[in-house]
């Protein structure tokens, strides 16, 4: 048995060794926590994390000419909380939710009366004592208990999760529409608390509040307890598997075959790194980690996963305790799986295969896989910038708080930790349109010829897709764009706030809305309302963005972008295989999904509604006439039918759950229609709405998968179902570590009620298939879908009627009409200047 490098004597030596694997977990990050270090880093050094200030009395340029009017792109009423029912918590309730917890009798949690919550910031991993402990052990061999918290946070009692708990639908919805008596329901936070520190480790949820309360009035309730081993990963479990990974990988032994295999290369902040993936089994009591090894990218998190090394590894961290933990299944060059020690023995006597990665490829990739300009690579006139938009005379929406109006539309722009975006109360020229639309899951699902990569399941929400960021001014969005804050929880640190998170900007597209020319020419050109969340989980950033149009018609559209996955790919390998093509040297793309659940309640005028498919056929020309149901149905079609053939359509209200999955099927059309049957326009017409899905294949989710059912949201493009309010979400929020025993599968949804003239939900599926290419390295460009809800015989009438749009008459045609109408008259302004530094707020 080797020794770990880092059990050194000598206090420089320790104090060196520390330093380093501090500086390389702070660095690499964890599978979907990396980022969060960044902060603790900035932080130590000083500095200055707050947004920069805007200057909205700039001098003007010009003696003719005024700078446009702007909004303060940082301003938000929001920090008090507390505007909507719907507002998620701000970092000041959170710290008082905080307060209020440690004010709370835990005792009934365990048979001691002295449980105490250990608050944030958590204590890190102490590594000396740790080295100390395993001094001339292997942590893959050896399990030792822990003398006490060593490892950090995971061993204590803490706050793992908090974020907003959906009021009552009946209750908001009386309170929004209802009578003045309807009281204002309180917003209470879901806390996640991980008891690491008890005998019998798990965790529970409790509702927390009012948060308008102090904390010494809130209430605390516990809602649930579950298995330790199916909370969602966090940063101090992510803490731990970084340094049980560096100090194996940085045992003598392990220097000699990574440095003699990787380009000379080995792990602790010198050329290597990993990362650690999902699910962790698929029972709820099991914990295993598989370990990928990679060449790191300086200056990246995720770089590294362009560039896998064939060296893997499971963790069993099974138990509470750290030190108890242990690495087996080693596969080195697909050859395994070995104990630690039978890879060592099977390395050093030769009995592999080996392989030899030269230096210069480290050396390479880290020019290819940095998303920097390429040197000598110039487009012709690409230094001079284009097309700019500006607002001449300033917003035409407002924002109170979170809640946004635009030329008839208004709506509650808000989000939560677990699935991101979730707006609320969406109505349009004072009408209800949706209570919510919601993203609630993304799935991914791996495949490759690797025992690794080929082993890959991610319900992302697990990880949180709400751990936002500052967006890119100029980027994300305009610079003339509000920007937002959003507040997110973290396990290691506790509250985060995430200035400049979330952009609202008006946008004229450079498309028509409607035109049409002949003896006149008229046309309004199309303008929209967008809302824009940007959100980093693990590889791959996610951007929502909600599009607000003058008609009525609002459009979600889901895109991702970043790194893709790579697994190892020998040099003796053809160019592509069943699973990707080559994109490097030594990469191949994996093949991966990503589907999409968004959670659409549509309250068309009512929560009343029904669901009705219109159907489009085509046969013979009496079929059609028959399908209109005449008395006495024809024996021919009439003769002023001239063709044997045409087209028609069928309606069918859908009567209930089980009937109401759907599929998108060119051949077969359809329209997704949703109203209250008692609401009708001027033409006697239900006033509805329609469900668009965008370009989406199937996910091709195996039914015998073992991501099923757990993933079963994925199986169908649309099902709708009778609102619920203990089904919030299409998936469970802990399933994706508890695989073949979910809590929250959606085919559970689906038990055969009626949805005629009820409170309708439907749940929308989009995915997009992903074969890695090429043009995908370094960096891949947004892919995008999205889907539509739009009027069906809701108005009498266009809509945008109502809007200035532009009429030029043909008076040689028509003399003496010399109708006219103006496109509102564009004051003539000077930009303004936007600050343009980026503060990492929310890192």
């Amino acid at each position: 048995m080797k020794l770990v490098a880092c059990c050194c004597t000598g206090s420089v030596v320790w104090l060196a060794a520390v330093l380093l694997l501090l500086s390389a977990a702070l660095v690499s990050g964890s599978a979907n926590d990396g980022d969060d270090s960044l902060f603790l880093r900035r932080k130590l050094e000083g500095e200055d994390l707050s947004p920069p200030a805007f200057d909205d009395d700039k001098e003007e340029e010009s003696n003719e000419h005024k700078v446009c009017p702007v909004h303060d792109p940082t301003a938000t009423t929001e920090e008090g909380g507390g505007n909507s029912i719907f507002d998620p918590p701000t970092a000041g309730e959170m710290q008082q939710v905080m307060e209020a917890m440690m004010l709370y009798d835990f005792s009934n949690e365990a048979d001691d009366d002295n449980i105490t919550l250990t608050l944030q910031p958590l204590p890190l991993p102490d590594v000396m004592a740790i080295g100390q402990l395993f001094y001339g052990q292997s942590l893959a061999t050896t399990a030792i208990p822990s003398p006490g918290p060593i490892w950090g946070g995971i061993q204590t009692n803490y706050i793992a999760r908090m974020e907003l708990i959906p009021p009552i639908k009946q209750e908001a919805t009386a309170f929004l529409f209802g009578n003045d008596d309807a009281p204002m329901p309180g917003r209470y936070a879901r806390v996640n608390v991980n008891f690491g520190a008890l005998a019998q480790p798990k965790f529970v949820e409790y509702k927390v509040g009012p948060l308008s309360a102090d904390s010494n009035e809130m209430i605390v309730e516990k809602l649930s307890e579950h298995i330790w081993n199916t909370r969602p990963r966090e940063i101090n479990e992510a803490w731990c598997l970084k340094l049980m990974v560096h100090m194996i990988l940085t045992e003598e032994d392990f220097q000699i075959i990574t440095s003699e295999s990787f380009a000379n290369k080995t792990h602790l902040f010198n050329g290597l790194s990993d990362h650690e993936g999902a699910p962790p089994g698929l029972l709820p009591e099991e914990r295993y980690t598989q370990v990928r090894v990679m060449m790191d990218v300086h200056g990246t998190w995720d770089g590294k996963k362009l560039n896998p090394v064939p060296l893997v590894f499971t963790i069993n961290n099974t138990d509470v305790d750290p030190g108890m933990w242990t690495a087996d299944k080693f596969w080195y060059n697909r050859q395994g799986p070995y104990t630690r020690d039978e890879l060592v023995d099977a390395y050093m006597t030769d009995e592999l295969d080996k392989i030899v990665i030269p230096e210069e490829h480290f050396q390479e990739i880290q020019q290819s896989s940095f998303p920097q300009k390429r040197p000598g690579k110039d487009r012709p006139m690409a230094d001079k910038p284009g097309p700019q938009l500006y607002m001449p005379e300033g917003a035409r929406y407002t924002i109170d708080g979170r809640t946004v109006n635009w030329m008839g539309w208004s709506f509650h722009a808000g989000y939560d930790f677990r699935a991101g975006p979730n707006f609320k109360n969406i109505m349009f020229q004072g009408e209800r349109i949706a209570y919510e639309v919601a993203l609630n899951e993304i799935g991914l699902l791996y495949t490759s010829n690797d025992p690794a990569v080929g082993n890959l399941n991610y319900l992302d929400s697990n990880f949180g897709n709400g751990k936002y960021r500052e967006l890119m001014r100029g980027v994300d969005c305009p610079d003339y764009a509000t920007y937002l804050t959003n507040y997110w929880f973290q396990a290691l640190r506790g509250p985060v706030t995430a200035h400049g998170a979330v952009c609202v900007f008006e946008v004229a597209t450079g498309d028509v809305l409607w035109r049409r020319a002949g003896p006149f020419v008229s046309g309004l050109p199309n303008t929209e309302l967008h809302v824009r969340f940007a959100m980093p989980n693990g590889n791959y950033d996610y951007i929502v963005t909600y599009k607000f149009k003058l008609d009525g018609e609002l459009h979600v559209e889901v895109a991702s972008s970043g790194y893709i996955q790579t697994y190892y790919m020998p040099q003796e390998w053809n160019e592509k295989d069943p699973f990707s093509y080559r994109l490097q040297t030594y990469s191949g793309g994996s093949l991966h999904d990503h589907t999409f659940g968004f959670k659409v309640d549509l309250d068309v005028v009512s929560e009343t509604n029904s669901f009705e498919t219109v159907s489009y056929k085509t046969g013979s020309t009496l079929d059609a006439v028959n399908s209109g149901n005449p008395d006495p149905p024809l024996t021919e079609k009439p003769e002023y039918l001239l063709f044997d053939t045409m087209r028609w359509v069928e309606y069918n209200t859908v009567q209930t759950e089980d009937d109401a999955i759907m599929n998108k099927d060119p051949f077969a059309p359809k329209e997704w229609i949703f109203g209250d049957s008692t609401k009708k326009n001027k033409w006697g017409n239900t006033r509805a709405y329609r469900l668009v899905l965008g370009s989406t294949p199937s996910s091709l989710y195996p039914l015998g998968s073992q991501t099923m059912p757990a993933f079963s949201y994925a199986k169908q493009m649309l099902a709708v179902t009778q609102y619920k309010d203990n089904e919030q979400t299409c998936s469970g929020a802990y399933d994706m570590n508890r695989l073949a025993d979910p809590l929250g599968s959606f085919e559970n949804f689906v038990d055969g009620e009626s949805i005629v003239q009820e409170d309708l939900v439907a749940w929308v599926s989009l995915a997009f298939l992903h074969l890695p290419i090429s043009e995908n390295m370094p960096m891949t460009n947004a892919v995008k879908t999205g889907f539509t809800i739009a009027p069906w015989n809701f108005f009498d009438e266009n809509p945008a009627m109502d809007l200035p749009h532009y009429l030029r008459m043909n008076e040689a045609e028509i003399p003496g009409d010399n109708r006219r109408e103006d496109l509102p008259v564009v004051e003539q302004c000077i930009p303004a200047s936007f600050p343009t530094e980026h503060t990492f707020s929310g890192a």
